[in-house]
């Protein structure tokens, strides 16, 4: 098949045309890929998000409502949702254990050892609880110490969405902690 406008492609693989459906998936096939590299952890789970997408938009074209520019944006939401599903699936809440060996130096008695690892298992927990949209953003801006802008753009939203959800999600962890501290 012969390249067409994109929305006689949109078009035509919503009346049913696989030729016209396959052109459709492969010239956004690259850029979705790309997105997903970004959301997900691992190049494998972009790559099962790209085909869960692919799939997900080969079953859902004929009820596309959309335009055919904006349906690289529909497919980035499917691939993001599959990103945070596969995040969710295998997310294994990080383990703080420590051996004498591990523990800093300057710890002066073990108690304190111990209080340490309980602060860090409270954190891990706390960010175990978060919705993994509220986990990505406190990850991206705390963790990797990206800026604002940068992680908006890693994430596909503005700059305000980003700032709110980050808001949200200290909120929740702040909450989680003071819930669960016993005495802290």
């Amino acid at each position: 098949m012969k390249p067409h406008a994109p929305e006689d492609l949109l078009i035509a693989a919503q009346a049913g045309d696989p030729a016209a459906l396959g052109q459709l998936l492969q010239a956004h096939r690259h850029g979705v890929y790309r997105f997903g590299l970004q959301v997900c952890r691992t190049t494998e789970d972009a790559e099962d998000a790209v085909q869960e997408t692919l799939w997900a938009a080969t079953r859902a074209i004929k009820t596309f409502r959309g335009s055919a520019s904006s349906i690289v944006s529909w497919m980035f939401t499917i691939v993001r949702r599959e990103c945070l599903r596969l995040i969710e699936r295998r997310h294994e809440a990080v383990v703080f254990s420590s051996t004498d060996e591990e523990l800093p130096g300057d710890f002066p008695d073990p108690s304190e050892a111990v209080e340490c690892r309980r602060r860090a298992a409270l954190l891990t927990d706390a960010l175990a609880a978060l919705h993994p949209i509220h986990r990505e953003v406190v990850l991206l801006r705390d963790v990797q110490e990206l800026s604002a802008p940068e992680a908006a753009a890693r994430l596909g939203i503005t700059v305000d969405a980003l700032k709110s959800r980050l808001h949200r999600a200290r909120v929740n962890l702040r909450d989680h902690v003071l819930a669960n501290a016993d005495g802290f």
